[in-house]
């Protein structure tokens, strides 16, 4: 006979709590790896991390002028910038990167979005800095980029934090005044100062007009100075606003001045042509074509139908405009760092000695007056007082 052996059964109230159980273990296993790591989405990071995030955080503080290397390892190298930033800019010194410190990081650092045509130098030049730098701080192997790629800019650290004491101090000095009855005469007094001129704007732009951004729906300080390669505390010091925080949409900002004059800096390879045509004499020796003389031309010469629009290669400073002898109607614009640009022989001009142009403005229209043997542009460049050859400045 086999001997039966006591069976196996589930009570309902078994069955309920080896599920509940299981279904503890599984939420456990979900939440677990995020617990304590990120604030809102931003992982909060702390000596001994490593990986992508704390990669990120080094090029942030390289590009801000502190002293670290790009390892994605937390060491002590990366503690004491980050202590050292805390500090500067009146955080809770404790090493730990948290929402706070992430916030004012993001708000500091400039970024540049590849466009059509850029190259790493232009870039580089236009930022004031090198080729090499802008490979290590963005980790790149090559000069290779694409459009739309975004790149870090290096800042000057010294600026930022002397920036964001004045921001303070303003605030300060408007609470006081505010306290004392004397909110008004603050106002007047902070309204009438001027913003600090940038050190890589000439003095002879210095009465450039201010260059202007509307405010859209969504936009907030930090995105808008992304969008222009500038910082928060640039857009800060040249507005004055009453909430940072809650910007209006339609609210007009006023842009700082080094974004303004950003257009009218040139380099090889940067400049806009002005007219699309054949061109029909070059620079360098030649026969001069109405007198038939030796001659050095100094600029080149594009066939175009009469009345072409002829747009400013660059924006800059029209410095002269109108009757110029043998070149005819001609303008002469000055861009930064001594370059001009000359568009000679129009049928006539539409703008003014003194007038602020914008890359691709029209300022004159093709013609053939002065001594020209049929419409044209002559278009020439001169960087600090010589002639260069423009095929070797147009893009």
């Amino acid at each position: 006979m086999r001997e039966s052996r006591p069976g196996w059964s589930w009570s309902p109230a078994s069955f309920r709590v080896a599920i509940s159980l299981i279904i503890l273990c599984l939420v456990s296993w979900w939440v677990a790896p995020g617990a304590g790591n990120a604030a809102g989405d931003r992982k909060v990071l702390r000596s001994g991390d490593r990986g992508s995030e704390v990669l990120k955080l080094q090029q942030y503080l390289l590009s801000l002028g502190y002293d670290i290397e790009l390892a994605g390892v937390f060491g002590p190298k990366t503690d004491a910038a980050v202590r050292q930033f805390q500090a500067d800019f009146g955080l809770r010194v404790d090493g730990i990167v948290g929402e706070s410190t992430w916030i004012k990081l993001e708000g500091l650092v400039a970024t540049y979005t590849v466009r059509r045509g850029d190259t790493l130098w232009g870039i580089a030049r236009e930022a004031g800095t090198n080729v090499e730098t802008l490979r290590r701080l963005n980790g790149l192997k090559s000069d290779y980029i694409v459009v739309g790629q975004v790149l870090l800019l290096p800042q000057d650290r010294e600026s930022e934090v002397v920036g964001e004491a004045e921001t303070a101090a303003t605030e300060q000095k408007k609470t006081d005044a505010a306290k004392g009855g004397q909110t008004q005469a603050v106002a007047a007094e902070a309204a009438s100062e001027d913003p600090p001129d940038s050190g890589d704007v000439d003095a002879e732009f210095e009465d450039l007009p201010p260059l202007t951004h509307v405010v859209k729906a969504g936009e907030t300080l930090t995105s808008i100075a992304r969008e222009y390669g500038t910082t928060v505390a640039a857009l800060l010091r040249v507005n004055q606003l009453p909430d940072p925080d809650k910007l209006k949409i339609g609210q007009e900002l006023r842009l700082p001045l080094e974004v303004a004059s950003r257009g009218m800096k040139v380099y090889p390879g940067s400049l806009l042509w002005p007219v699309t045509g054949r061109i029909s004499s070059g620079y360098g020796p030649r026969a001069h074509p109405v007198t038939g003389h030796p001659d050095f031309h100094e600029g080149i010469d594009i066939a175009v139908p009469e009345g072409t629009p002829v747009r400013a290669a660059a924006g800059g400073k029209v410095v002269k405009a109108g009757w110029m002898d043998g070149y005819g109607y001609g303008v002469v614009i000055e861009h930064m760092d001594g370059i001009q640009t000359f568009y000679g022989h129009n049928s006539r001009v539409v703008v003014e000695p003194g007038q602020y142009v914008r890359r691709g403005e029209v300022i004159a229209y093709s013609g053939s007056t002065g001594l020209s043997t049929g419409p044209h542009v002559d278009f020439r460049v001169k960087v600090r007082g010589d002639y260069d050859d423009p095929l070797r400045w147009l893009r």
